[in-house]
């Protein structure tokens, strides 16, 4: 922990704490060792000076005030399009979810770029929106795109994970368990959807009439000349 530093006058100021010296000298540990640390936790560290404390969660720095300050050390990239009410929002939530099972292989477990991707839909009266959203190291932005829009092309390779896809969604509601809460979360989505509410025999229906070819289509609509990249570096 850190002790407190005490004036002859009893200075007992809050934000006055230091390190004793003979304790920094049996220790030992500086700046530069305790920032890679920090670092391997995913955490950034900037300081001016300072010495390491056994227990403290922050550096603290050689004068009367400490200061530390957390820096966002990951890339943020989120890519968006909007799509006309032409693509049925089965098809777009089908698409979504084997996007999301492709991209995650790809990007997390083939080239470990990423550790989550998620790829997420918004329903609205005179529009469809598709959303990517995942996390990368800031050098490796430009990797990470080019795969993404490889993963983009490649989806009418994709035709079997795509019938295990449409598969799990049909399990879903034939082994369905639905709380209370789920139910009245389903039925508020078919009202907020389809102004009416939806038979689950009529949701296995709109599940089974999406083909792979609408799948296909579906992301060839989706180009590099309709989409908008937002990036926020560190």
């Amino acid at each position: 922990m850190c002790s407190r530093q005490v004036s002859g006058q009893e200075n007992r100021e809050d934000t006055a704490y230091n390190l004793s010296r003979s304790h920094s000298k049996r220790t030992g540990i500086g700046r530069q060792h305790i920032e890679a640390e920090h670092r391997k936790k995913g955490a950034h560290i900037i300081v001016s000076s300072g010495v390491y404390s056994p227990g403290a969660d922050f550096i603290v720095s050689s004068g009367d005030y400490c200061r530390c300050t957390l820096v966002q050390w990951e890339a943020e990239i989120s890519f968006e399009w909007v799509l006309p009410l032409r693509f049925e929002r089965r098809c777009v939530q089908l698409f979504c979810d084997l996007f999301e099972q492709v991209l995650t292989e790809e990007l997390r477990y083939k080239w470990q770029l990423t550790y989550a991707v998620t790829v997420s839909r918004v329903h609205y009266q005179d529009c469809r929106i598709i959303r990517v959203f995942f996390k990368t190291a800031p050098e490796a932005v430009e990797r990470t795109q080019d795969l993404f829009w490889q993963v983009l092309r490649s989806m009418d390779q994709e035709e079997e994970k795509y019938s295990e896809t449409r598969q799990e969604a049909l399990a879903s509601i034939y082994c369905m368990d639905y709380s209370g809460y789920d139910l009245l979360e389903s039925a508020m989505d078919d009202l907020a959807g389809y102004h009416r509410l939806i038979s689950f025999s009529e949701e296995i229906q709109q599940i089974q009439h999406i083909t792979f070819e609408c799948i296909v289509e579906l992301a060839r609509y989706l180009t590099s000349e309709r989409h908008f990249c937002f990036i926020m570096l560190p």
